[in-house]
């Protein structure tokens, strides 16, 4: 189930709203997202849906009977594979890529989108199929954004601890929440790996090993 397709539903069903509730509440579905387990999710749900029920209880209606209770459920990060896109139809990945690294989000008439295609697009696809790489991967690939912040980690911000059975342990200053990075499977405990595959904690791991990563 695409998440943005819940965000935007909900914002439908906001608009009498303000701004700010609307923010207010989508942030809290976006924490809701990204519970790592069925029973954090039920947690979670039960403390937001209490609140609803009595500040916004036609809201709090519609969302229990169509994404609690209705077909569509899986919109939640521990029910699809680590790091796969968040979307229903993975050809919306494919045309993401178009858009961004060949029309640059532009309009073309017919004919001079199949010329760009062709000379671009198909060029690139022969040469992955060439040199074996998968032409259009369905997991995400780590932003500059996020590799900047794995380089920011260093001991004046993190205490990182080496463990037993080649893990290593990051817990931020002033934070009690701790994070694992095995160097066996190369996966993080943190959320945000349990989303995108991928997190700043894996990147700075490999960056102490001094070694490349798959990422």
């Amino acid at each position: 189930m695409c998440y943005f397709h819940v965000v935007n539903c909900c914002k439908k069903n906001l608009r009498s709203h303000p701004v700010a509730t609307q923010k207010s509440i989508c942030d809290e579905i976006y924490h809701l997202h990204c519970s790592v387990s069925e029973v954090e999710f039920e947690g979670r749900y039960r403390e937001v849906s209490a609140r609803w029920r009595i500040d916004f209880p036609e809201f709090a209606r519609y969302f229990n009977m169509q994404w609690i209770l209705g077909n569509f459920t899986d919109w939640k990060i521990y029910c699809s594979a680590l790091g796969i896109a968040s979307t229903n139809n993975t050809l919306e990945s494919f045309n993401n890529v178009i858009k961004r690294c060949y029309t640059l989000n532009a309009r073309h008439s017919l004919s001079a989108l199949e010329d760009l295609l062709m000379e671009q697009l198909v060029f690139d696809i022969s040469m992955d199929i060439k040199d074996l790489r998968k032409c259009y991967k369905l997991c995400h690939l780590p932003s500059v954004e996020v590799k900047q912040k794995s380089e920011a980690i260093d001991e004046s911000n993190y205490v990182i601890r080496e463990e037993r059975n080649g893990l290593v342990t990051y817990q931020k200053h002033g934070n009690d929440e701790i994070y694992h990075v095995s160097c066996l499977n190369g996966k993080c405990t943190c959320r945000y790996y349990m989303k995108m595959g991928y997190c700043k904690h894996l990147l700075h791991f490999h960056a102490l090993l001094n070694e490349d990563s798959d990422l």
